[in-house]
């Protein structure tokens, strides 16, 4: 196993410095791998990535409390105080009419607010992106919780197969889109027109629409391809509970590896970071943890760095075109660390350092950042 090029890096770090060696008989890419822990080699990926992999970023949400569920709540701890049956109980209020696509309650507006300020930790700590398109349920409890938990996007798309499992009661039926369009402007609606425009089955009940969980992970499977498709490499979607239950029990049972201690059911604004990856035959593979996990110790992200240097620095590197590999090829590995403020030059001195034990360059380079995160490592 190769050695890791040790840096200690500033915490905001977000890309890490390498380049290609220059000599022709070396063909091996340098990476680089980001992780705020320290823990490196235990989390490193079992193989390289290929170029022709395709890897995305995809965040899951779940819409926050909605007014249905303070009622099922109500009625569910009534029952129990009276010893009657709290299934019955709350499937019974469930069927009030005036709970008709039911919004958030002002518990799950803060409960958003609260992701929020955690998504925002995730993206200023972390080497993850902000979404760059943000898919959702066109039910008003998961648009609201879209507008609260990206305030400002302004590439927020209502798609209607996102919609929660059709039960038959008022709080899961959407309302048209057209009123949808006017409570909410500044989301794209364009997918709800088409599905109204072709009946009123997308916003009016009719007991042949009501769905089994079965049929909801029906509808669910085409998500991963739809994901694929788009140009985006970070993207958000915002659901419902059914929804994400029968998406991770059915079509992504065999392909998801969940954090320990996370369940298949989503809690009340509940946001969890994916790293999707499609390889060249085709094959998937999601890997799940929750928001706080991926802050405080984000698993590793691998990228190619080519000779031209890393444009994201938005600077020049600091590793000359000097910086050659060693001649004779073959592997060779040592280990080279600093304690410099700024990243570049930390980068640089760690990657000298590394020169001067091997007499050349490397042929391959595992860079980490170690950084510190509410006092942890």
């Amino acid at each position: 196993m190769m050695e890791c090029l040790h840096g200690c890096l500033p915490a905001n770090v977000l890309r890490i410095l390498g380049l290609r060696p220059i000599q022709q008989r070396v063909h091996t890419d340098v990476w680089a791998f980001h992780s705020s822990s320290a823990n490196v080699m235990r989390r490193l990926p079992s193989r390289i990535p290929t170029a022709k992999e395709q890897r995305k970023i995809v965040y899951l949400a779940r819409h926050a409390e909605a007014l249905h569920n303070v009622e099922e709540k109500r009625a569910q701890n009534e029952a129990k105080r009276l010893g009657q049956d709290e299934d019955a109980a709350r499937t019974n209020v469930l069927r009030d009419p005036t709970l008709l696509d039911a919004s958030l309650s002002a518990d799950g507006q803060d409960q958003v607010r609260m992701a929020s300020g955690c998504f925002l930790k995730l993206l200023s700590r972390t080497h993850y992106p902000k979404p760059d398109i943000v898919f959702v349920s066109p039910l008003e409890r998961a648009l609201q919780t879209a507008m609260l938990l990206f305030p400002d996007h302004s590439n927020v798309h209502a798609i209607d197969f996102l919609r929660e499992k059709r039960t038959g009661r008022p709080c899961d039926e959407r309302k048209p889109a057209r009123e949808l369009k006017c409570l909410f402007p500044n989301i794209d609606f364009q997918d709800i027109e088409f599905t109204d425009g072709q009946g009123c089955d997308g916003s009016t009940y009719c007991p042949k629409l009501q769905e089994s969980n079965e049929d909801v992970a029906h509808r669910a499977a085409p998500l991963l391809d739809f994901l694929r498709c788009q140009p985006s490499e970070a993207v958000a979607v915002v659901t419902h509970k059914g929804f994400l239950r029968e998406l991770n029990r059915g079509p992504w049972a065999d392909i998801l590896d969940l954090e320990d201690g996370l369940s298949s059911v989503f809690g009340n604004a509940e946001v969890r970071v994916c790293e999707v990856t499609w390889g060249m035959s085709g094959e998937s593979s999601i890997k799940a943890c929750s928001l706080e996990q991926a802050t405080l110790n984000p698993p590793m992200t691998v990228c190619p760095m080519h000779s031209h240097g890393l444009s994201s620095w938005g600077r020049q590197s600091s590793l000359s075109s000097e910086d050659c590999a060693p001649s004779g090829g073959g592997l060779f590995m040592a280990a080279g660390s600093s304690n410099l403020e700024d990243a570049q030059a930390a980068a640089s001195q760690a990657w000298h350092s590394m020169q001067s034990q091997l007499g050349g360059a490397a042929t391959f380079a595992l860079i980490f950042c170690q950084c510190s995160v509410d006092g942890e490592e």
